[in-house]
């Protein structure tokens, strides 16, 4: 050790610094354990405690079969290498026997400072004073390099060197270090050994230069280190890599827009490899021969050599471009202008007063405290409702706020005590909320006097406070007992005189509460006047003046007409060719075809309209007439003809014309409140004709609500599909999971099935409960859940996004996508935000279906997903204020015996049995503490799960047996 010290001092020189390199030696150690180590390591000694760094670091060294390799010249950057301090040759076996070595060493015009002697041949160091070198300016730089390169090259081929270590930043083993080479296959470890070591040869560069025969090869300024042209970030990373690839010997060739290499990757003797600047893509001409291929990222390479200085370099390049994407705020996203809350003081009085106090005994009776913020806003809501103003305002009062308790209360308390004012259109997303409200909402009591009737005494009578706009498809005493929703199914039905659903819009009439889906408020948009009036038992005709909005109805739609949508079209249109007319089916004939041709034969991605006054003339007699389950086709076709549109492609080639409409409701005749907790933050309020947003604050903080997200996987639909794996190892954490919670599992419709069939035992004990993306909006149904498992983020087609974004903020200046850090994105920025905000709006209504949505809840819930997208989780944790964000390992690594157990149960035949005994044997599990550590196994979920997965029965404490999935059910094998 102490040689080493004096070797290590005097290497130093004036540093007080030593940096040092260290790669793995043992060429065939184990994949699986080269795996568990970095691929490089880079301490740097301090002079001060260098002895005990330096001896922790060659126990590492030792225990790990690594190099420890210096700089010659103190720095592994070119541009951080202070002065020249030493020349250098490494002689391998290609320059002789080592006795041939040593002879020619011994022979030189000068002797070296230093000469050790390895495994293969000798390192020489030349300590010389007063060598030229200047990095002020990369002009600079490159002909001290240059000076550099042409003395080394002179002692490579004198003393038949290496010539790949030519450069100043070179690095070599550390005299009298171990060599680790030969260990796995020989057994062997070499060490470095000094074998002349003279501190008084010490020469100038000149001196070098003329005692030694002139070089065959010169080197010439070339100016090809001058990265002027790109940004300074990115001439970090090409010095950067530059150096390494001289530290390694493998530079071929640097020039102004690219630099050649020999690869680093397959190790070849001639330069493979290049990369050109601008794109920083690594390609190899050996591509057959190489994982390169085709071209790897920068980055791959870093991480694939150790190359830890450059990835981190590369790593932040590569994240430069997804700033300002990751940076996009939930204020970037507000919908409109904010108006502020009234004083409560001012507000509540008349109704409102009564109301509120009704709304505060409700939640008391749930024991749930309202401070003074939370009252001034129920106050405003309920103020908003009793308005008799014609205008719409929104409310966006949180997830589980207390929404349906204000309007039920609101409700009740009108047809109570003010059944004039009570009428109200009230809107749901759901069919089955719109059944359970009327439910809730009940009868009220009709006073109906004398006065003009042909009755004796006044009397009170109990009337359905409300009626359900629902279709035949939804409604449970329908005869026809439909399987699928058909536009127009009553008109031919035998039944409809004595149906009140073929009358409903006159049986409406009859009551002051109707209640409609979002569904039905767009078809009839522009019909609502309809609903305007309703008729009392007390013989009066009274106004509904207020729809009440619960979440957010439809704004913005964006419609697709498939290439199949054509001839669907086209047959329907013929079938009622003795109502409409042969001449107009003629004409939908030839426009259709015109269409079509368009649809063809566009190169690029823009359908341009053909009329934008076009009609159809027959549209009355459509809606007349078709029965069928898309009775939106003509009006589709109507806007494309008018509008144009975008082209889309799906994976099989497939076309279909993508546009958008705001739709218009004639809400002129009504006071309209919209009660939607993201609305605040949902942008599509930008599209919605006149409004007021008021400013409700948040009135719940989510320190209990705790994100668990894989960063390194995507479980997008494509990636679902062609990887059967993901959702294998989803469901084993879903399983695991539900042991101790109950779990919501959002998926796509296509997967619904799959994970049933996956989680088919814990959906029967009630721990987990599977839907699909689009189907929980607006229900309560799951809100004893405490866990989600978000198995997808929707990604619609760009088409799509590109025409909400035409809809809300006019056309974008960039459609193009590309992918950022695995993500795709849009190049404009206002595009990509339309769509984040899409996603995250959904989203954010996905998990308040769980417990978190309880209002006063001290449960913890948690939210696991898959994604890459930074941007999306930044924007989630920017809503939910106080929320944790965890890094989550979704596959992660099964413990080793679970794997060997796995193995072992695999190849079981039915009717084998197992005992304890065979798993300890499996495990090699012996004595005493192998007992104790199996039955810690046992009691792992995971040990379950495997008896699960192979259908191994529990027959008693000590045996298990091989049995079909029927018998595992009796005999209760599994958690």
């Amino acid at each position: 050790m102490k040689q080493l010290l004096d070797v290590i001092d005097y290497l130093m020189g004036e540093s007080d610094e030593f940096p040092i390199q260290s790669y793995i030696d043992d060429k065939e150690m184990p994949p699986e354990e080269k795996a568990k180590l970095p691929s490089s390591l880079k301490p740097v000694l301090k002079r001060g405690n260098i002895r005990n760094e330096l001896s922790d670091f060659l126990k590492l060294c030792e225990k790990q079969r690594r190099s420890c390799c210096f700089y010659m010249n103190g720095a592994m950057s070119r541009k951080n290498i202070k002065r020249i301090r030493f020349f250098f040759v490494d002689i391998d076996s290609e320059g002789g026997t080592k006795e041939e070595q040593i002879k020619r060493i011994l022979s030189a015009p000068l002797q070296p400072t230093l000469v050790y002697r390895g495994r293969a041949g000798h390192k020489l160091l030349y300590e010389v004073k007063e060598a030229f070198w200047d990095v002020s300016s990369d002009e600079k730089l490159e002909k001290s390099v240059i000076r550099f390169k042409n003395v080394q090259q002179q002692l490579i081929e004198f003393f038949g060197g290496d010539p790949r270590r030519s450069s100043p930043n070179d690095c070599f083993r550390l005299p009298l270090t171990n060599n680790y080479k030969d260990y796995s296959e020989k057994g062997e470890v070499s060490k470095e050994e000094i074998v002349l070591w003279n501190r008084d040869n010490v020469y100038t560069q000149e001196e070098l230069a003329k005692a030694f025969p002139a070089a065959q090869k010169k080197f010439k300024m070339s100016g090809s280190l001058s990265f002027d042209s790109q940004s300074k970030e990115v001439q970090e990373v090409l010095e950067c890599f530059i150096d390494y690839l001289d530290a390694e010997g493998l530079t071929g060739s640097v020039k102004a827009d690219r630099v050649s290499f020999r690869c680093p990757i397959h190790n070849d003797s001639n330069p493979s490899g290049y990369l050109f600047y601008d794109k920083l893509i690594c390609h190899c001409s050996s591509a057959d021969n190489c994982i390169i291929g085709n071209g790897k990222p920068l980055s791959w390479i870093a991480k694939e050599k150790g190359w830890s200085d450059l990835e981190v370099l590369c790593k932040r390049l590569e994240a430069k471009p997804a700033e300002k994407y990751e940076n996009i705020s939930l204020d970037d996203m507000r919908s409109t202008e904010l108006v502020p809350l009234k004083q409560t003081k001012a507000i509540v009085k008349g109704h409102v007063k009564g109301i509120l106090s009704e709304v505060l005994q409700t939640l008391a009776s749930k024991q749930l405290l309202v401070d003074k913020t939370t009252l001034n806003i129920y106050a405003n809501i309920i103020h908003e409702l009793s308005l008799q103003t014609n205008d719409i305002t929104v409310a966006p009062l949180e997830p589980g706020g207390g929404k349906s308790t204000s309007m039920i209360t609101y409700l009740k308390y009108m047809l109570t005590h003010a059944v004039a004012e009570s009428g109200t259109v009230i809107v749901v997303e759901r069919i089955e909320t719109a059944k359970n409200l009327f439910e809730q909402l009940g009868e009220f009591t009709i006073f109906v006097d004398i006065d003009g009737k042909a009755i004796d005494v006044p009397f009170y009578k109990l009337h359905a406070a409300a009626y359900v706009m629902e279709s035949a498809y939804t409604y449970k005493d329908c005869k026809q007992k439909l399987d699928k929703y058909q536009y127009g199914i009553c008109r031919t039905c035998p039944f409809k005189e004595d149906c009140k659903i073929y009358k409903k819009h006159q049986e409406q009439k009859n009551y002051p509460i109707v209640i409609m889906t979002h569904t039905r408020l767009k078809m009839e948009a522009d019909g609502l006047n309809k609903y305007r009036e309703w008729r009392c038992e007390d013989g009066n005709m009274y106004e509904r003046k207020l729809i009440i909005i619960d979440e957010k109805p439809p704004i913005v739609e964006v419609t697709t007409v498939h290439n199949a949508n054509f001839d669907e079209f086209l047959f329907d249109v013929r079938s009622m060719q003795q109502d409409i007319g042969t001449k107009e089916v003629t004409e939908t004939n030839h426009l259709m075809k015109r269409l079509r041709e368009q649809l063809t034969e566009t190169d690029g991605n823009e359908l341009l309209p053909i009329n934008p006054s076009f009609t159809f003339t027959y549209s009355d007699t459509w809606y007349k007439k078709y029965t069928g389950e898309n009775v939106n086709l003509l009006k589709d076709f109507e806007f494309v003809i008018q509008n144009g549109g975008r082209i889309s492609r799906n994976q099989q080639g497939n076309l279909s014309i993508v546009t958008n409409r705001t739709i218009q409701y004639d809400f002129s005749e009504y006071h309209v409140v919209i009660l939607d907790g993201t609305a605040k933050f949902d942008m599509e309020y930008r599209a919605l004709q006149s409004h007021r947003m008021l400013d409700i604050p948040p009135i719940k903080s989510y320190e209990n609500l705790s994100f668990f997200v894989d960063y390194t996987m995507s479980s997008s639909k494509s990636n679902l599909m062609k990887d059967l794996k993901i959702s294998t190892d989803l469901a084993r954490n879903i399983s695991i999971i539900s042991t101790n919670e109950t779990v919501l599992v959002l998926c796509f419709k296509r997967f619904v099935d799959r994970f049933k069939s996956l989680l088919n035992r814990e959906i029967k004990e009630g721990r987990v409960f599977i839907n699909h993306f689009g189907n929980v909006k607006g229900s309560n149904e799951y809100s004893q859940c405490t866990t989600l498992v978000l198995v997808g983020t929707i990604h619609k087609s760009d088409p799509f996004y590109i025409n909400k974004h035409e809809a809300i903020c006019g056309e974008g200046s960039d459609t193009k996508a590309i992918t950022i850090k695995h993500v795709r994105r849009f190049e404009d920025l206002s595009i990509e935000t339309i769509k984040l905000n899409d996603q995250v709006v959904d989203t954010i209504q996905d998990i308040m279906r769980i417990s978190i949505r309880n209002n006063g809840t001290k449960a913890y819930a948690k939210v696991y997903m898959l994604t890459k997208d930074v941007a999306f989780t930044n924007l989630l944790q920017d809503y939910f204020i106080g929320c944790k964000l965890n890094d989550w390992n979704m596959s992660g690594t099964y413990p080793e015996w679970y794997e060997k157990l796995n193995e072992y149960l695999g190849a079981l035949k039915q009717g084998e049995i197992i005992r304890k005994a065979t798993f300890r044997e499996v495990l090699h599990l012996d004595g005493e503490a192998g007992r104790k550590q199996l039955q810690r196994y046992i009691h792992d979920a995971l040990f379950h799960k495997l008896l699960s997965l192979h259908s191994i029965a529990v027959v008693n404490n000590r045996t298990y047996k091989k049995v079909d999935s029927s018998e595992v059910e009796r005999h209760h094998a599994v958690i």
